[in-house]
Order: structure tokens, then C-alpha cells, then sequence
């Protein structure tokens, strides 16, 4: 037997009304207060790791040391060859910020914000300063040494975009945040937020935060 199926009255279906998300979106601009140390993962130590898990077998002779070009390869460049920096690292810093905060934790962090370059299909925010190669004498994990070189960046600024979802909390909040991680975790090697080296590298302040219609 075919059950007969029932019709509702359209006045007992009831609507749901989604309301949009109240966003601000702010293009910040930062300024370090002490240099910026990059160190990009480079495409031959890329290789080297997947030859490896891949069972390849390594030569033994290792290739000759070429300073200036491991100084070029620790940069990070947007298309147009300049420099960039992960615009993760800022928001990763924000999430690490929540230690230093009262009130706000690492998941709210992380749902309430988003960071973006300002170049459309980038994942990098435009770095503005002048690098210069810096040499670093290294411990290695089996004993032994080893020089680094890397791009060292004395004077540096950046500009990225925030969006703030302010139905979840405020502006205000979420650029203190921001503060707090530039002066407490940095972006970059030897900062103070990183568990390898607790540097004071790569810390930075806000110069400016004009929000965008």
C-alpha cells in the first residue's frame, strides 16, 4: 500500500533568515623595529628531501658553497621580483598572541580574522626595504659546523589586508592582537616567538590601518 503523501500549508513552513556577516576589512601597514631575517625553504633543499624519501641514492660529494646564491634563494619574491613574506606568518602570529591575552583563545583567533596580500592571487605580502646578505655560523644536529647565508633585511615595512568579523569581536581587539604579536612572536628567523632560536628578530609595530569600502 502507497502511502499518500501529505501536503503542508504554506503557513506552517517557516523561513530561516541568514544574516550576512558584519565584516570590516582594514589594509594595514606595518614597520619593523628590528631587521627581518629570511629564510626561505629553498628548491634544492626540497629536492634533497624528496630524493631522499624517495630512496634515491645521494652522492657523497657535496656540491661547492655558493654564498650568493643561497643569499638569493632564502628570499621570498612576489612575480615582479621583489620581496614578499608569507602573509600566514602575521596571522599565525596573531593565534600565538592569544598566550598573551586574557579572554581570547587560539580557535576564536583563528575563525574571527583573515589575512590577505594585497596583490590579487598572491600569498605574499609586499616587503619594502633593502636586503643585504648575512653570514651565520651554525652548529649542525651530528656535530660539526656550517656557514649560513641568508637575506637579512635591516630596515623593513609591509602592507597587508585584515578582515574582521566584528559580530564575533571588535576592531580594536583584533588590531591589539596584531600589536601584541609584532612585539612578542615576529615573523622571520631568530624571532621571539620562534622555539628554535627565541631571537628578537623580525618584531614590527602598526604605522597605519584604514579600513576599505
Amino acid at each position: 500500500m502507497v502511502a499518500k503523501k501529505t501536503e503542508r500549508n504554506p503557513k506552517d513552513v517557516k523561513s530561516i533568515i541568514i544574516k550576512p556577516l558584519d565584516l570590516v576589512t582594514l589594509r594595514i601597514g606595518v614597520v619593523g623595529t628590528a631587521p627581518l631575517l629570511m629564510h626561505k625553504f629553498s628548491e634544492k633543499a626540497k629536492k634533497e628531501m624528496l630524493d631522499k624519501q624517495m630512496g634515491k641514492t645521494r652522492s657523497r660529494k657535496r656540491e661547492p658553497k655558493d654564498p650568493r646564491d643561497d643569499y638569493q634563494n632564502s628570499m621570498y619574491l612576489l612575480p615582479d621580483g621583489s620581496p614578499g613574506f608569507p602573509v600566514l606568518a602575521f596571522k599565525s602570529g596573531m593565534i600565538d598572541a592569544c598566550r598573551y591575552v586574557d579572554g581570547i583563545t587560539m580557535v576564536a583567533a583563528k575563525g574571527y580574522c583573515r589575512i590577505r596580500s594585497t596583490i590579487i592571487g598572491s600569498m605574499l605580502a609586499p616587503i619594502f626595504g633593502t636586503p643585504e646578505p648575512h653570514e651565520q655560523h651554525v652548529r649542525l644536529p651530528k656535530g660539526g659546523s656550517d656557514l649560513r647565508y641568508r637575506a637579512l633585511f635591516p630596515e623593513w615595512s609591509a602592507e597587508f589586508v585584515l578582515t574582521v568579523n566584528v559580530g564575533a569581536t571588535t576592531v580594536q581587539q583584533a588590531l591589539q592582537l596584531l600589536q601584541i604579536a609584532g612585539y612578542s612572536i615576529g615573523i622571520g628567523d631568530w624571532r621571539p616567538g620562534s622555539p628554535e632560536s627565541s631571537g628578537e628578530h623580525g618584531t614590527y609595530e602598526i604605522r597605519s590601518a584604514a579600513e576599505e569600502r
